[in-house]
């Protein structure tokens, strides 16, 4: 009869979506299909408690409203841990006991009670109201405390597909009552079921939630370089009728156990390269649990310098609000910091404990001294005019071999340079770059050149997309 009916409500809701006539229009959904909504005041059974003591001093309601709000409640003997609520919802499923063993061959309630729990009969009967002393089952979990009982694993787990509501998948899949499948799957919203979601037709626990690692860091995922749609539903264990869709936060949620929203929790401003699960980034590493996020994979753009600068969640580090300033969504150059972020001078009223001059060089300890920077103009030329005394001291260097340096973070972003290296390595301007800097470490007497382009990769000039061109192999003149 139950089914039935679960039935017909399944087939009326579909009906009445059907007749909004438009994808997508809010419907207020029958109230068995309305998301189970948890007590916002629970507490847990005491010692000494009574239900006239919980409802008078505990929660300052009147009996009979106690009851109504905790029918599962059983006055005559109330259990110490038990869940209740103080207010309306749904009430909090309680914690496992920490001492459940399993019925084997044999068994009865009296030798449990006394060889394997050793508590009285009657102690052991008040953990354990589920259990039928003379039907007694191999198998079944019992507590030798209070607690709930552990919930198995679940064996018989579904996968939401396109078209499912709560009541269809009760009916046709699990062919149990609604008010049981909400019950087995209390972390299910039926309002907005995800595809691909998991869910449990029978009173089982899924696969175990995501844990932090002993040291405090997240139970992580690697998204991998070339992770299609496709791949990252495989992995999520999701039906290939739904590769179609897109990956969302909710179905990394629904497959790990999660409740919504504890992703975003989970990583927004806090993990590198988060920028929401629709924009999931290769060789990101994301959270799956609280703890301290991972460090990301090598990043062949990403600065690893050993200062306390500040990092953004590209790993790239620097001391301008690109790197420093809590901004934007997370995406390539919208500055959101997430390691020493912040702008403010500290320290300014203090002196250094010692002062030194640092304007000479000991030459005997450096094999090779860098100068930065040299210019290159618009027509590719090597310019060293505004910096000409310190390249000539730099030049007279003995000993360490010189190398003159290009470009740097300045000259990479700013609006009236950051053009030079990106139409210098195309293909016609490649051979006048190239020669004109070889030129000029030949005719200076120097060991070489290094180029700091920050970066050639990364958005990070307002119009830099159109500038960045295919390089290809370059070859410099001998």
């Amino acid at each position: 009869m139950v089914r039935c009916t679960v039935s017909l409500l399944g087939t009326a809701f579909a009906a009445l979506l059907l007749a909004s006539g438009v994808s997508g229009r809010s419907v207020a959904l029958p109230p068995q299909l309305q998301p189970r909504t948890y007590c916002t005041n629970a507490k847990q059974v005491i010692a000494g408690n009574t239900c006239e003591i919980i409802a008078e001093e505990r929660c300052t309601i009147s009996l009979a409203t106690l009851k109504s709000y905790n029918p599962q409640l059983d006055c005559s003997n109330l259990r110490v841990g038990q869940n209740f609520c103080c207010n309306e919802g749904t009430v909090p499923r309680d914690p496992d006991c920490t001492n459940s063993k399993t019925v084997v061959e044999g068994n009865t309630c009296e030798s449990i009670a006394d060889k394997r729990c050793t508590v009285s009969l009657a102690t052991f009967k008040s953990y354990n109201p589920q259990l039928d002393c003379s039907n007694l089952k191999v198998g079944q979990i019992f507590c030798c405390n209070a607690g709930a009982v552990p919930l198995p694993e679940c064996t018989n787990i579904k996968t939401v597909v396109e078209g499912n509501t709560c009541a269809t998948i009760a009916d046709k899949r699990c062919t149990i009552s609604l008010s049981k499948f909400q019950d087995y799957n209390p972390h299910i919203d039926c309002s907005k079921l995800e595809p691909g979601a998991m869910v449990c037709c029978m009173e089982g626990k899924l696969p175990p939630l995501p844990q932090p690692n002993a040291d405090g860091t997240c139970s992580d995922i690697q998204v991998a370089a070339g992770d299609s749609c496709a791949a990252l539903y495989q992995k999520c264990g999701i039906t290939p009728s739904l590769l179609t869709r897109r990956v969302t936060c909710g179905i990394i949620e629904a497959n790990n156990g999660m409740y919504p929203g504890e992703l975003d929790t989970f990583n927004k401003k806090k993990t590198w390269a988060w920028a929401g699960c629709d924009k999931l980034w290769p060789d990101a590493k994301i959270c799956l649990s609280s703890g301290t996020p991972p460090m990301p994979a090598p990043i062949a753009n990403a600065s690893n310098r050993p200062l306390n600068t500040c990092c953004n969640i590209w790993g790239q580090c620097g001391t301008t609000k690109e790197f420093c300033e809590i901004t934007g969504a997370g995406t390539p150059g919208t500055g959101t910091c997430v390691s020493n972020c912040g702008m403010n001078i500290v320290n300014n009223d203090a002196p250094p404990a010692q002062f030194r001059k640092i304007g000479s060089i000991d030459k005997s300890k450096f094999t090779h001294v860098h100068f930065a920077f040299a210019d290159i103009t618009d027509n590719f030329q090597v310019d060293v005019s505004k910096v000409q005394a310190q390249f000539n001291k730099f030049k007279a260097l003995k000993r360490a071999k010189r190398i003159v340096a290009f470009g740097g973070w300045t000259a990479s972003t700013s609006p009236t340079t950051f053009h030079v290296f990106r139409t210098g390595v195309n293909a016609a301007n490649r051979g006048t770059l190239v020669n004109n800097i070889a030129n000029f470490v030949k005719e200076h007497g120097l060991d070489g050149a290094d180029i700091d382009w920050e970066y050639p990769g990364a958005p990070t000039c307002p119009t830099s997309r159109r500038w960045i061109p295919s390089m290809g192999p370059t070859t410099w003149p001998s």
